[in-house]
């Protein structure tokens, strides 16, 4: 069970993530920290995904510039998309008493509103 899960967007801040990951595996082992390059296996990556949310403490959301912007096929901002994933994994994780959610700001990128 990892007690910190890592979400971000792999367009925008995926060698963040894998940064943050190295440097906090260190500090609380690599069994604490959640990210999903390293632990998903085969199967629905979605349940698996929410499982490892029901379990963490932590959720870091790693936000880059692109974070609210990153459109799909049809240039929809993802973010507003019901089933992105990004979106839902923060949605669950804020639902989730006890969980602490902290956004972490990469490449300049500003703290998106919370409308957003």
């Amino acid at each position: 069970m990892a007690g910190i899960f890592i979400s971000y967007r792999q367009a925008d801040a995926k060698a963040w993530a894998i940064g943050l990951r190295d440097d906090l595996a260190k500090v609380f082992s690599e069994d604490q920290v959640f990210l999903d390059k390293d632990v998903l296996g085969p199967g629905n990556w979605r349940e698996q995904l929410q499982r490892a949310l029901e379990q963490c403490s932590v959720v870091l959301v790693v936000i880059g510039k692109q974070w609210l912007t990153i459109a799909d096929e049809h240039q929809r901002p993802r973010i507003s998309l019901p089933d992105d994933v990004h979106r839902q994994e923060i949605a669950l994780a804020l639902s989730h008493r006890g969980v602490t959610v902290i956004p972490i700001l990469v490449d300049e990128a500003a703290m998106p509103k919370a409308k957003q």
